[in-house]
C-alpha cells in the first residue's frame, strides 16, 4: 500500500493539522490500483473523527481527511515551533479470519498516549495478532502559506506502526515581516511621544497635530498588528514587547497634549479675568 499524505490545513492556534490521505494498492491485496482484493482496515491516531477506517473487498478506496494533533507554544509567535505525529497502521485479516470485526464490535481501540510519547498510537495485544500488517510506503507533501514544514518518515522497531514526524514553523519571510512590524509600531509610538513632549514644552502656540496623530494611531496600530501573517489573538509575547506598549505610549501622548491644552486654556482665561 502506497499512501500519499498531503497537508491541506494547519492551525497552530487550534493545535490541529488536517491531512488528505490518498491510497494506491499493489501486489496480491489489489484488484487494481484503487480496489482491494481483501478487507482492509486503516488505523490512525486522529484527534477528531473516526480512528478506524474500513475498506471492504471489491469497493474502491477514496481519499480520506484526518485531523491530527499539532503541539507547540503559539505564544512564541513568530518564532514558535510545532510538532505533529502521524501514526498509521493498516491490517488485513489472517487466513482464519474472513472478516475484520466492525468498529462497534471491536474490543480494542487505538488511544493517544500521554504527553511525552509524541502522541503515539497504542493498541492492546488483541488487535495486532488477529490481523496481518500491510507494508506501507509514503509520500509526504505540504504547502500552507506562512508555514514551513520539515518531516521524517520512519518505522517503529517492532514494525507494527509507521510514523511520520512533522516540524512546523513560520517561514523566514513571516518572521522578518513580524519583527519589522513590531519595530515599526514602537518607532511610531516613540516618535509621537517625542512630538507631544516637544509641543508641550515649547512656549509658542500649542500644536494639536501630535494629538490627531495619537488618536489615529490608537485605532491604526491594531490594524498594523493584524497585517502580520497568521498572527494569533492578542496576548502573544510580541504583543507585550511592542504592540501593547505602543498603544499605551500613544494614549499617554494624547493625554499629555490634552492636559497641556487644558492648562494653557485655564491660564489664558485667568489672564483675561485679571485685565480691567
Amino acid at each position: 500500500m502506497h499512501i500519499s499524505v498531503r497537508i491541506v490545513e494547519a492551525s497552530p492556534t487550534a493545535s490541529e493539522i488536517t491531512a488528505r490521505l490518498g491510497f494506491r494498492l499493489s501486489g496480491k491485496i489489489a484488484q487494481d490500483a484503487f480496489t482491494p482484493a481483501v478487507d482492509m482496515t486503516v488505523i490512525l491516531n486522529t484527534i477528531r473523527g473516526p480512528q478506524f477506517y474500513d475498506f471492504p473487498k471489491g469497493r474502491r478506496i477514496n481519499p480520506i481527511f484526518a485531523v491530527f494533533s499539532l503541539d507547540g507554544n503559539v505564544n512564541r509567535y513568530p518564532i514558535d515551533r510545532h510538532h505533529a505525529d502521524i501514526w498509521i497502521l493498516m491490517t488485513i485479516p489472517n487466513a482464519g479470519n474472513k472478516v475484520i470485526p466492525h468498529l462497534s464490535d471491536r474490543s480494542s481501540q487505538p488511544t493517544i498516549s500521554p504527553p511525552g510519547i509524541s502522541g503515539k498510537l497504542q493498541l492492546n495485544n488483541i488487535e495486532l495478532p488477529s490481523n496481518r500488517r500491510v507494508p506501507l510506503s509514503f509520500e509526504l507533501s505540504a504547502s500552507i502559506p506562512g508555514l514551513k514544514f520539515r518531516g521524517t518518515i520512519d518505522e517503529t522497531q517492532a514494525r507494527e506502526i509507521d510514523h511520520i514526524a512533522l516540524l512546523v514553523r513560520r517561514t523566514n519571510n513571516v518572521i522578518f515581516l513580524s519583527l519589522f512590524s513590531n519595530l515599526l509600531m514602537m518607532a511610531l509610538a516613540i516618535c509621537v511621544f517625542l512630538m507631544a513632549v516637544r509641543t508641550t514644552t515649547a512656549d509658542r502656540q500649542l500644536d494639536l497635530l501630535p494629538l490627531s496623530l495619537s488618536m489615529t494611531l490608537i485605532f491604526g496600530l491594531p490594524a498594523l498588528r493584524n497585517t502580520q501573517p497568521g498572527v494569533p489573538p492578542l496576548g502573544v509575547i510580541s504583543d507585550y514587547v511592542s504592540f501593547i506598549w505602543a498603544e499605551n505610549i500613544v494614549a499617554v501622548s494624547a493625554i499629555v497634549i490634552m492636559g497641556t491644552w487644558l492648562r494653557r486654556l485655564r491660564r489664558s482665561e485667568s489672564k483675561s479675568d485679571q485685565q480691567p
